[in-house]
């Protein structure tokens, strides 16, 4: 199952015969990035205890929320980060400056899903939307 299209929120679980991730999508305007951490808004939905999220890099970003689906959606990389989300709380940071430095024309897509349990966290139409923070190389003048 897949989030598509322009929902408000984005569901991601594991259990019985479903597999839920969601596929995020990031746009750079630098390009010397040092560190670049991740967090996703608290669960919009109560759970009884910590789900832990995996992280991994999208083989592509060639993919629009008006186009996408599970027949055509961009194959994935292997699991480079890890996170704890909670009902009342934003994630912990994960540190998803793999995915920042493989970025093409400032582009980048991760896929976030879980090991056990699931989250419905809010997507940027929501107007609650991701938190990427990236760190950038210091630049000398002279």
């Amino acid at each position: 199952m897949w989030n598509i299209g322009h929902e408000i929120t984005l569901r991601i679980s594991t259990g019985g015969l479903l597999y839920n991730q969601a596929l995020i999508g990031f746009q750079l305007s630098v390009l010397q990035v040092v560190l670049c951490s991740l967090q996703l808004p608290a669960s919009r939905e109560p759970i009884e205890i910590s789900v832990d999220m995996t992280i991994c890099l999208a083989k592509s970003s060639d993919w629009s929320e008006d186009t996408i689906s599970a027949e055509n959606a961009p194959g994935q990389g292997d699991p480079f980060g890890n996170a704890q989300n909670t009902a009342s709380t934003n994630s912990e940071p994960v540190d998803v400056t793999p995915a920042c430095n493989q970025a093409q024309n400032g582009q980048f897509s991760i896929y976030v899903g879980t090991n056990f349990g699931g989250l419905v966290f809010p997507s940027k139409d929501s107007g609650n939307p991701e938190i990427l923070t990236v760190r950038l190389r210091r630049c000398s003048f002279f």
